[in-house]
């Protein structure tokens, strides 16, 4: 195995140049910020003779000529496609945290959206045209009092006991709630098939949330557990003031 110097591309003179004079440059630049030095680095190199250049442009081509001469050789090729091979993986390792921490930033975004999306949905009354019954609702509805006062009036025993007593029932008892919740069904289909009701019927993307995939992310389920991002349907955007 070759030695991490051997691969190692040999430097500019301008670099070489750079390092041997760093803290001059940090004087004449008057900062240590990259943004400010590197455009004062540049100004002085420029300015420097041929003379003091030739030292590390020798160093340059001396580093250039001792790695083509390694990477020319069998134990060079074989170790370069192993740097590259390194090199790669640790690419693409990088590449898949950016497209999970993206994915998860979307995924809270679009949470945060369907929970707005609840509370403005909710906050529409609806007429009781488009009460869509069942016959367990019509029970529930006519006898809530009367099992609330049974229990003491805690929700979730309320429903318990209701769930229960609902059971109980023999389907001769049931029978009246069915008859009035198909009835119920019957007016509901007819009054959304009206333009009145189709003004006023809830669509159903209301609620819903779209994932699309976007051009240039990788869809391979071993790189993100799922493919594209999540995208907000623009129909959806709720509105609340």
């Amino acid at each position: 195995m070759a030695s991490a110097d051997s691969l190692k591309k040999p430097s500019t003179a301008f670099w070489l140049w750079l390092c041997a004079n760093r803290t001059k440059i940090w004087d004449s630049a008057g900062s240590k910020n990259c943004k400010i030095v590197g455009p004062e680095a540049i100004k002085l190199w420029k300015s420097t003779s041929s003379k003091e250049k030739a030292p590390f442009e020798e160093e340059s081509k001396r580093q250039k000529a001792v790695y083509e001469a390694f990477v020319a050789t069998d134990a060079g090729k074989k170790a370069l496609e192993e740097k590259k091979k390194v090199s790669k993986h640790r690419r693409q390792i990088k590449r898949q945290s950016k497209l999970r921490k993206e994915h998860n930033e979307y995924h809270k975004l679009v949470t945060k959206k369907q929970r707005e999306c609840k509370v403005a949905r909710n906050a529409i009354k609806k007429p009781d045209e488009l009460k869509k019954p069942t016959a367990y609702w019509r029970y529930s509805k006519e006898n809530l009092k009367q099992i609330s006062k049974l229990v003491g009036g805690k929700f979730s025993d309320v429903g318990k006991k209701m769930g229960d007593m609902w059971k109980n029932l023999s389907e001769k008892e049931q029978a009246p709630y069915v008859a009035r919740a198909k009835k119920g069904i019957a007016d509901y289909d007819a009054y959304v098939a009206t333009p009145d009701g189709a003004a006023v019927h809830p669509p159903r993307f209301m609620t819903g949330y779209v994932m699309e995939s976007r051009i240039g992310y990788s869809h391979s389920q071993s790189q993100m557990g799922s493919s594209g991002r999540w995208l907000l349907d623009a129909r959806i955007e709720p509105k609340l003031t």
